[in-house]
This record gives C-alpha cells, sequence and structure tokens, in this order.
C-alpha cells in the first residue's frame, strides 16, 4: 500500500498481567491517511492493518531485511524473579578495556562526572597473561571482533605498540577495531594500525564539539586527513563517529562541517544521541520541540532528496533505519526486539586488562565488575536491566527504535535518557513509515480508552 498523502498517528495502550509477574503492554496506534483511510499499527505484533486485513508489503522484501529473530527473556539485576542472563564460553565479539584514562572530560561523559575515574596501565607482559588466560579459558574459534577501548586508547600507546601486532598476529583473520578522540594521532601510529588492519573511528560531535571542550580535528587536521587517505588507499574502515544532541541537530549542517573538513568522501556514523550514563549528561539529553523537528525534518530531507549530502547522511544512519523498516515489514513481534546494547549478550564479553569481567567497556572494574576471567564459572551477569522490565518501554510509541536505551542505567538515568531517545526514535519511527507507506507523519498523540 503506498499513498502521497500526510497521515496522522495517535495510540491507545492496554495493560495486561501474565502470571502475575511478567508485564505485557499492547500498544495500538491509529494511523489516520489524510485521504480518509485508518491504518491500525500494533506495537506488540508490530503489524499494519487496514479494514481489519494485515498489510504485507512483499515488495520491500529484501535479503537485507531477511533476519530470523527469537523472543528474548527479560532480565533484572534489581530483581532476581527474573533470571540473569549467562556468559557463555564461545565469545564472538571480544572488549578490551585498556583502562579509563583520557586526556578529555566531555562535559556529557562520565569522565566529567567528578568520581575519580582512573586506572594504571598494565605491562604488556600482564596483557599477553590475559590473552593466554583468555584463550584457555574460552572458546574463540568462533571470535569475530575484538574491540580495544578506553578511556582514550592512545593514553596507552606504550602498551598497543606492542598489543597490535601481538594481536594480529594471534587473531590474524579477526576483525580489529578501536576509537579515539583523534588528539593524540601521529604518522607513525596511523601506520602501525594501517599495517596491522586495525578499523579505526574518531569521535568528533562537529558543530556539537564545544561540549567536548577541544577539537582535534582543528589542532590535528592534518593527521586527520592522513589518516583518512590512509585508510581508503588500503581499503580499511575509517569513520568520524558522532554524537548527536541538541546542538547538531541539522544534519545538513553537521554534514557540511565534515564535508568541508575533510572533503566529500568522508564517511561519518551517528553513533547515538547522548545518553545519562552519570548525572553530569541529563542537562543534554533535553531537546527543545524545534530542536527535535529539526532533526526528524533532517532525516525525511535525506531519505526522499538525492544530493550528495542526503547520501551520507543516508549511510550514517542506514543500520538504524532498515532496522526498523525490516521489523515493519517483516512483522517482527515485539518480544523479539533485543537490548540497544550487547554487553549483556552471552557471546559478548568486556573484560579489563587485569581480568574483570565488566559489565560495560566504559565503567571502572572497582565498581561495575561482575567476576574475574580467572574465575569464570562464578561470573554473575547482575548489572542490567531489560527493556521489558522499565515502566515506560513497553508502551512507548518508539520502542521499537529505541531498543531500551543503556542496560546497566539505573531507572533514574534510564527516564532521564528517554528524553533524547524519544527524540532519535521518532525520527528513526517516522521516517520508517515514510519510506514504507510513502507519507509523512504529522503528529503522534495519546489515545485515552477504557481497559
Amino acid at each position: 500500500m503506498k499513498s502521497c498523502c500526510t497521515h496522522i498517528l495517535c495510540y491507545n495502550i492496554n495493560t495486561l498481567y501474565k502470571n502475575n509477574s511478567v508485564r505485557t503492554i499492547m500498544a495500538l496506534f491509529e494511523v489516520q491517511l489524510e485521504s480518509g483511510l485508518t491504518l491500525l499499527y500494533d506495537n506488540v505484533k508490530t503489524q499494519l492493518t487496514y479494514d481489519g486485513q494485515v498489510l504485507s508489503f512483499e515488495h520491500l522484501s529484501h535479503t537485507i531485511l531477511a533476519r530470523e529473530e527469537n523472543p528474548k527473556q527479560p532480565f533484572d539485576f534489581t530483581n532476581e524473579v527474573y533470571q540473569f542472563p549467562k556468559k557463555d564460553k564461545k565469545i564472538r565479539n571480544l572488549k578490551l578495556q585498556l583502562g579509563v584514562n583520557c586526556n578529555f572530560k566531555c562535559k556529557y561523559c562520565i569522565q566529567a562526572s567528578g568520581d575519580n575515574y582512573t586506572s594504571k596501565a598494565v605491562s604488556f607482559d600482564d596483557a599477553v597473561k590475559l590473552i593466554n588466560s583468555l584463550k584457555s579459558t574460552l572458546d574463540l574459534s568462533c571470535l569475530k571482533k575484538i574491540e580495544l577501548w578506553g578511556g582514550e586508547p592512545f593514553v596507552y600507546w606504550p602498551l598497543l605498540e606492542q598489543l597490535i601486532p601481538y594481536l594480529r598476529k594471534e587473531f590474524a583473520d579477526c576483525k580489529i577495531w578501536t576509537i579515539s578522540n583523534g588528539s593524540l594521532l601521529s604518522k607513525c601510529k596511523i601506520d602501525l594500525l594501517v599495517d596491522n588492519r586495525i578499523e579505526l573511528a574518531l569521535s568528533h560531535d562537529g558543530t556539537a564539539q564545544h561540549l567536548r571542550s577541544e577539537d582535534p580535528l582543528k589542532e590535528q587536521h592534518e593527521l586527520w586527513l592522513y589518516a583518512q587517505h590512509t585508510y581508503q588507499q588500503n581499503n580499511l574502515r575509517f569513520y568520524i563517529n558522532t554524537v548527536l544532541s541538541q546542538y547538531n541537530v541539522d544534519l545538513y549542517a553537521l554534514d557540511k562541517y565534515f564535508a568541508d573538513k575533510l572533503g566529500s568522501s568522508v564517511v561519518y556514523n551517528y553513533e547515538d544521541v547522548v545518553l545519562a550514563h552519570s548525572k553530569n549528561a541529563v542537562e543534554f539529553t533535553k531537546f527543545t520541540k524545534q530542536q527535535e523537528q529539526c532533526l526528524v525534518s533532517s532525516l525525511e530531507q535525506a531519505i526522499t532528496t538525492q544530493s550528495d549530502a542526503s547520501s551520507r547522511i543516508c549511510k550514517a544512519i542506514q543500520s538504524r533505519l532498515i532496522d526498523v523498516i525490516r521489523r515493519l515489514v517483516y512483522r517482527v513481534p515485539i518480544d523479539a526486539l533485543p537490548n540497544r546494547c550487547n554487553a549483556a549478550d552471552s557471546d559478548t564479553l568486556s573484560v579489563s586488562m587485569t581480568g574483570d569481567v565488566l559489565s560495560c567497556h566504559n565503567v571502572l572494574p572497582s565498581q561495575w565488575s561482575m567476576g574475574s576471567i580467572y574465575d569464570y564459572n562464578n561470573v554473575k551477569v547482575d548489572k542490567f536491566k531489560h527493556w521489558l522490565l522499565r515502566n515506560n518501554c513497553p508502551s512507548c510509541p518508539y520502542i521499537l527504535a529505541c531498543k531500551g536505551s543503556c542496560i546497566r542505567n539505573s531507572d533514574v538515568l534510564h527516564y532521564a535518557s528517554c528524553k533524547s531517545k524519544s527524540v532519535l526514535g521518532k525520527a528513526l519511527l517516522h521516517c520508517a513509515l515514510l519510506s514504507i507507506l510513502g507519507t509523512k507523519i504529522i503528529f503522534i498523540k495519546e489515545k485515552h480508552h477504557e481497559v
């Protein structure tokens, strides 16, 4: 079904209780087309209906959209009624935290929270000991990706200089990736990364970079250009990773910033909107209605117009947008919706260089350790809360795009993050429905009804 008409989306919420414990929330969305037609969107079954008939979108079916998914079990670190997930020994995604030290204190980052976020660098010998322990304890035969995290990874360059060639030798066919704020680059460092096929992302918020107080793209401009050119020449993945906030919602202004600095071949990715991982970030999760609409309009323009800027914007958002479209087209039930982060997945492991199994690569081991790699059988995955057990997530119209935000956040920080996540979720849902129906959403409002 396609239409050139605009439509109005509103929803009903029906709350049910199953087995007196697990809550199932049915959210119905009424889609009113300007032509007078009315559609219903069922947020639980993820399906659109017209006149009682479920709409099918076979014309959009494509292998890029197809992926089988099974229902997920909820878990809650605050309530042992819900079973904690287990960490498998067969690991596909390994995240190595070099330490939490950083030479920046970005205003929305945990480094600016006022807590003592510091850690000592380990020796290369200790790092080798850890890798050997991982190899003897775990099954790494299916390992697909190794991520090297900080803090700022290049703060630990003396270790990295030895560790990177060692990892490439030990895991010859594995994808290895790291992210940096780009302030500590040098040609020698870039060449070492490229020689060992290390994928690189440089973190920069473009028109909102003032939140980080320093601009490495300005200070290290020639090195950023050298890194981009060298990576592209060697067919290795290199991109700019940007966090969206109320200060860079105009995606075309953001694109112009990067294109002016790094040329039309620049590749960037939207990491996410600002999330409240600590109290100091809460103020950056608030968007005005005008800022929210600017983000929505930018994405709508990108997917409906043809230009170099539109192409780069679509590329930056395509994985998220395709995922929402796929769920709508294939009617993937909401209980199969994964969490935003894979930290709780059984085949993903975050570990510090001292052997702590972490709830996240971006936390202090002293506060967020779940056990030790040297005592792996006793690791308890008890630091997470599934989105299904948050009070507001199942009935939210944007859960399909948001996936519940950070799973390790307290409820207080979770609800603060909803302010920004709902803005991006709205933009994604609007554009997914625009892609499917060929129509724009004017607004979304709650429609109360008796249960």
